[in-house]
Parts: C-alpha cells; structure tokens; sequence
C-alpha cells in the first residue's frame, strides 16, 4: 500500500490530464476576461500537478514558482521517496510533506489502476475543472462581499496563528537560554517591556485580562522582531535563519497587517503574498515547536 504499481501508465495519465487542463485555461481565459488575462494570479507562475499516494491517493494540482509562468510539469510521489506519506490522509498533510506551494485543486482518487485513471484524469475531467479554477480566479480579482469577508477571514487566521507562534516561540527558547524567572528580564528589550507595561495599564485592553498569564500577550509585533533579531539572534538564527531572508519575510507583512487591523480587503495577489509569507513562517516555527 502506498507504492505505485504501474507508475507509468499513472503518469501517463496525469500528463495528458495537466497539459489538457493548462491549454484549457489558456483559452477560456482568453475568451472570457482577455483583459484580465495578465493579471489572473494563476497565470503568474506554472502549474504542478501531481499525484500523491499515501494511504490515499491524491490528485493535487499547485502553483508552482520555478515553472516559468503559464507553464506545466507533472510529478508523482509514492512511499519509496517520502516514507511519511504511509500516514498521509489528507491533501494539507501531502502538501507540507512533498513542499508543495499554494494548492490550486484537488481531489481524492478512487483508484490508481488505469482503466479507472483514464475518466478521473482524462479530458472531460480537465475542462471542467480549469473551468471552475477560471471562475475561481476571476472571483479573486473582482470579489462578491462574501468572497472578501472569506478572503479577511483566513489573512486573519493567518496573523493570528503566527503572531502567537512567535510567542510561543519566543518564551520557551528564552526560558531555556536564561531560565524561568529571569527571561523576561534578561532575554527581551527595553520597548519590549515598555510596551507590555503600558498595554496591561491601557483600560482600552482590559478585554485581554484572561490571557494575561505570559506578559508577550501585551507586546506588539514590531517588538518580538525586535526580541528575535536584534536581542537574541545568536539563539534564534539555528531556527529561523538566514537572517535577511526572515527579516525581509517578516517585513512584508507590515502592510497586510494595517489592512488587515483596519477592516480593509486585501487584493487578491496581496493576500497571496501574505499567505505565501506567513505559511513560510509558520513551517518553520512549527516544526522547531513540535
């Protein structure tokens, strides 16, 4: 289970399924928004598709940045290259196990046998779903009201998630580089504990009184840039480095994070970028958490 018995016809397969879906794309794109045709997000960089069997197979189709854009490679991965895929069960797990960029679409298959492969990988199934991606995509650019509050729903889930990984992150390494009673004295800046003490004063946070125990919770953003490289990067950079790579990722997404406090909408390709930035975060600080 989970090793392809007949790699080539399933590859076979899926060659035919990703050139079809591209060419597809390609042109409903032209005949339905030509004038959008250069600004659709899927456009911007190649397409991979691959599929991934684990204790399910999995049709996965992603952007891919080093294809040049608009076109397609293809790709299949079995236990005998990533042996986590035996407990693989869904798609988000597949992804982070094979790198895999932002998923575009995908599907859980039946069956890896050909017979089965050539409907669930072939033309008709290909057309429909470039279709539906087109539609997608054409969305992104002009969105109804409940495709932003979805869109600002995730950024923010996103922000969320990282931001208090940073914690996380932060107290526990201080906590085993100067002990539990004296990290916060000694680990972390000046404005760091300025702006902790000023917040915990501030009756405009008094809504944040339950989850007061760690005096981070008080500190902005800014400060645990500050805390990390500027303090204590000899203790972070076996995690997080190389430094100007982490800085620059943590940089861009200072302008997301006004839009996103202030109850704006991202644009499409700025939410992209804010996601692309963050999820590289967040593997990162996750897997050291772990």
């Amino acid at each position: 289970m989970g090793v392809f018995k007949d790699r080539q016809a399933v590859e076979a397969n899926l060659q035919n399924y990703a050139v079809t879906f591209l060419t597809t794309y390609e042109r409903l794109c032209g005949n339905k928004c030509p004038t959008l045709h250069s600004r659709l997000p899927f456009l911007k960089q190649g397409i991979l598709a691959t599929v991934a069997y684990g204790r399910d197979a999995f049709l996965i189709l992603s952007r891919n940045s080093r294809q040049p854009p608009g076109k397609s490679s293809m790709a299949t991965w079995d236990e005998s290259e990533y042996p986590q895929l035996s407990i693989a069960e869904d798609v988000d797990s597949i992804a982070e196990i094979v790198e895999l960029e932002e998923i575009l679409y995908s599907k859980k298959l039946e069956s890896l046998e050909p017979k089965y492969l050539d409907v669930a990988l072939g033309i008709k199934e290909a057309e429909e779903e470039a279709e539906e991606l087109l539609e997608q995509n054409m969305r992104m650019i002009h969105p109804t009201p409940e495709d932003a509050v979805d869109r600002m729903k995730q950024a923010y889930e996103l922000l969320f998630r990282l931001e208090n990984s940073f914690r996380q992150l932060i107290e526990k390494k201080l906590k085993m580089e100067f002990g539990e009673e004296d990290w916060w004295e000694k680990g972390t800046t000046h404005h760091a504990k300025e702006n902790s003490v000023r917040h915990q004063k501030d009756a405009r946070w008094k809504w944040h009184e339950p989850i007061k125990a760690s005096p981070l919770n008080y500190v902005d953003f800014e400060c645990l840039h500050d805390i990390i490289v500027n303090k204590n990067w000899e203790i972070f950079k076996d995690i997080l480095g190389p430094l100007p790579t982490f800085s620059a990722n943590v940089k861009n997404l200072e302008m997301p994070r006004i839009v996103i406090a202030h109850s704006n909408t991202l644009s499409q390709q700025e939410f992209y970028d804010f996601r692309r930035n963050v999820e590289r975060l967040l593997r990162v600080v996750k897997a050291y958490l772990q």
